[in-house]
């Protein structure tokens, strides 16, 4: 009996049940302002933890895809002497340098690439062109392109006519050779022409025999024309002079 009066009065007796979470005077459950921060909280990580990611480009230098996304953005790119004129440089006074002359030349001449030009990345025209072209972006291509036939002189010529990128495009090839042929006598007496048909009678120019004949084609063409332009105007005179002379 004892015990069960004493449950009894146990059973009976008021108690204060627990607060719970949303009763509780420091809690934030239905806070709209803690519950915004929070969810800012969980963003902002979420966003720091993708605002970075690591992606490799391997088949083309950063100088170049710094330069290539510049000109995607803003419209712009600044170009580096080619190794045409760096060659021109070697062959011009010089057949074939000493590997101790060729290497302080290359020094030098690589001190020079390393420049922007009014705080515009630069990079190779040949390297922008290729990257261009692996993208299927035909506007940069046509700009790396202008940039390369722009650059044309009498002493690098035949280095761009040969080298791989005209191999390889025969945009890029027509335009140097049409260069060449309105150049001709200038460029054929240059060291960088010698050093082509050397190395073409060689054998050792990849593909020279092609790009030869088409100059020397080309070269002949435009002389036939210019002989026929020339025998044309010649007979107009001719006829003008008879035209005058019947009139008087």
């Amino acid at each position: 009996m004892t015990c069960a009066s004493n449950d009894a009065s146990t059973s009976t007796e008021t108690t204060s049940p627990p607060k719970c979470a949303a009763q509780s005077p420091t809690s934030t459950v239905n806070d709209p302002n803690s519950i915004a921060d929070t969810t800012a909280r969980l963003l902002g990580e979420e966003v720091l933890q993708k605002r970075w990611h690591r992606i490799e480009i391997s088949d083309c230098s950063w100088a170049t895809f710094r330069t290539y996304l510049h000109a995607l953005y803003y419209d712009a790119a600044g170009w580096i002497p080619s190794r045409s004129r760096y060659l021109a440089h070697v062959y011009k006074d010089t057949g074939t340098p000493a590997p101790e002359l060729q290497a302080r030349q290359q020094t030098s001449f690589s001190a020079q690439t390393n420049v922007n030009v009014n705080g515009t990345p630069c990079c190779s025209a040949h390297a922008f062109y290729r990257l261009a072209d692996r993208y299927l972006d035909v506007r940069l291509r046509e700009r790396a392109k202008v940039a390369i036939l722009r650059s044309l002189t009498v002493d690098t010529a035949a280095f761009e006519a040969f080298s791989s990128l005209s191999r390889s495009f025969p945009d890029v090839r027509d335009g140097v050779i049409d260069w060449i042929v309105d150049h001709a006598d200038d460029v054929f007496k240059s060291r960088g022409w010698q050093r082509a048909v050397e190395l073409v009678d060689e054998g050792a120019l990849a593909g020279g025999a092609t790009v030869m004949n088409r100059v020397l084609t080309a070269v002949r063409e435009k002389a036939a024309r210019d002989a026929r332009e020339a025998k044309a105007a010649a007979m107009l005179r001719g006829r003008k002079h008879h035209l005058d002379a019947d009139s008087e």
